[in-house]
């Protein structure tokens, strides 16, 4: 996790609210930078903290394979949101520069519902695959209209005052 993302999970959960951290403990191991990469075999993982729905939500860019052709991916961390209005302006920036450090071919969510296809409209069409692209593959036009869509539903929550 980035550093804001481990103080928020270090920090008492409840204080104030008559409840206790009753979970355990997690020992900080890693903390992520913007910008980091770290290479796992012939894996590459590009890291950019993407703060909005956390702190410090996290975003990886990696390559993904499929056949001979390896494209460009993207999952975006925390893109629900459910939080205040305060945190809105800055969820807005981090979309946008997600959006702006593409083109991506390729975005699978953190949820699997919170994505340009849906888990399950992938799986069905995995299904249903002849020897076209793999149905992840969506391309810049699509993923992009998906981030502008999700960059005018939160102009239209900052408007609103959420």
């Amino acid at each position: 996790m980035s550093a804001e993302d481990w103080a928020v999970i270090e920090q008492p959960q409840g204080r104030g609210q008559g409840q206790q951290n009753t979970g355990p403990a997690i020992a900080r191991d890693l903390v992520l930078k913007d910008g980091q990469t770290i290479t796992l075999g012939e894996a590459t993982f590009k890291f950019y903290v993407t703060p909005g729905h956390t702190p410090g939500a996290t975003s990886i860019e990696y390559q993904v394979r499929d056949g001979g052709k390896t494209y460009r991916a993207l999952s975006p961390g925390g893109l629900g949101m459910q939080f205040g209005s305060a945190e809105t302006p800055t969820f807005l920036k981090s979309v946008e520069r997600l959006k702006q450090l593409g083109p991506w071919e390729v975005m699978l969510s953190n949820h699997p519902w919170l994505m340009p296809r849906t888990l399950d409209e992938l799986a069905k069409g995995l299904a249903s695959r002849g020897p076209g692209a793999h149905p992840a593959v969506l391309g810049p036009a699509k993923i992009n209209e998906w981030f502008d869509a999700v960059i005018k539903v939160t102009k239209e929550k900052l408007a609103a005052g959420e």
